[in-house]
């Protein structure tokens, strides 16, 4: 994978090198598709999502301002591609499926995920994948404002002061959603064994 910051790689898209915006999907795909299944509640929709969003980043390529955050502005046009599907459903929140958590141990997995390394423990593997289904179920009752901040803070990996912008709250507010969001994780996760790695 390519070492070049993301507006580095943006801006080489921009100019014309092909290679670079297969860098950007490679490397954000994953994050991008479990911030966008946690929002619209399906798995299938989710991916569908992750193709429109990297389809409008190459149309608004040249609409992309040199200098900004690269995740920052992926993150908007997810958002705005979550509000867009809503809107043509009619619905403000989807229930999520329960089909979707039986079939996988994480939302990034499938598609979008690295595959296990068949040398790993069974017993050990088993163990993550259910403490994984633990955290993704666990996030899934969250309110959707405190879900959507830690989604992007703990997984898009963006600032607070990014996510302030990208949500249109203030930053104060931010932090106290991902307060909230930890300590309902911390309660959701109680009752769960906590996973013996040796």
């Amino acid at each position: 994978m390519s070492t070049r910051s993301d507006e580095d790689l943006m801006a080489a898209y921009t100019a014309g090198e092909l290679a670079a915006f297969e860098a950007l999907f490679a490397r954000h795909r994953g994050t991008l598709f479990t911030f966008l299944w946690h929002q619209v509640g399906e798995r299938a929709l989710a991916e569908d999502l992750v193709q429109d969003v990297f389809l409008r980043v190459v149309r608004g390529r040249t609409s992309y301002q040199p200098g900004r955050a690269f995740r920052s502005w992926l993150y908007t046009i997810a958002r705005n591609a979550v509000t867009d599907q809503h809107r043509r459903r009619g619905v403000r929140k989807v229930v999520v499926l329960e089909e979707d958590m039986r079939h996988a141990t994480s939302p990034s997995d499938a598609n979008f995920g690295g595959a296990t390394s068949n040398t790993e423990d069974p017993a050990r593997v088993a163990g993550a994948g259910d403490l994984r289904v633990a955290i993704e179920r666990a996030l899934l009752r969250l309110p959707d404002e405190q879900r959507e901040v830690f989604l992007l803070r703990e997984r898009a990996q963006l600032e607070y002061q990014n996510i302030a912008e990208l949500t249109g709250v203030g930053l104060a507010t931010v932090k106290s959603r991902m307060r909230y969001a930890l300590a309902a994780l911390r309660q959701h996760l109680a009752h769960v064994e906590e996973v013996a790695f040796e």
